[in-house]
């Protein structure tokens, strides 16, 4: 289910900031991604994520680059599969130097999923990711998103390409 942490993926997407302090703005755009994600909400999700990208955004997982387009219909995709959904991400590292950041980002998701059994089955991943921000206009954006671990189960279960 590749979609799931793909899903997460957009956790990572918090970058929209008026320049001061940029780690409360992370963690804000976060909370809202977040319960936007756990709602099911993806106009917002959308709306929100987009606003604190540059125009020539990347997402990067295994080697593979993709556009918010293509990141944002996996993930939806995803996010429609699952019954039920609790996210979190944690800063463990930020370091700024002039117009341009770096973050490094723990991300976590758990859902509930109908299997081919048609039974419930419980979906998590965890990873970590490394967020490029700079600064335009005033306002830091996220410019790129790769992740640098992760590790995915279902019912507990390592799944396949997923860091294990």
């Amino acid at each position: 289910m590749k979609a799931l942490h793909i899903g997460i993926a957009l956790l990572g997407l918090t970058a929209l900031t008026q320049a001061k302090d940029l780690r409360s703005d992370i963690n804000k755009m976060s909370n809202t991604i977040t319960h936007a994600m756990e709602k099911k909400d993806m106009k917002t999700l959308e709306k929100t994520m987009k606003a604190g990208l540059t125009p020539d955004f990347a997402y990067v997982e295994a080697g593979q680059k993709q556009s918010f387009s293509e990141m944002f219909e996996n993930m939806k995709a995803g996010i429609g599969q699952m019954k039920k959904l609790k996210a979190a991400t944690k800063i463990t590292s930020l370091k700024q130097t002039g117009n341009t950041a770096t973050c490094l980002m723990s991300h976590s998701m758990t859902g509930f999923t109908s299997g081919p059994d048609k039974k419930d089955h419980t979906m998590a991943f965890s990873g970590i990711s490394e967020d490029k921000y700079v600064k335009v206009g005033g306002k830091w954006l996220m410019s790129q998103m790769s992740w640098k671990s992760q590790k995915g189960t279902m019912d507990g279960k390592p799944m396949a390409g997923m860091g294990h």
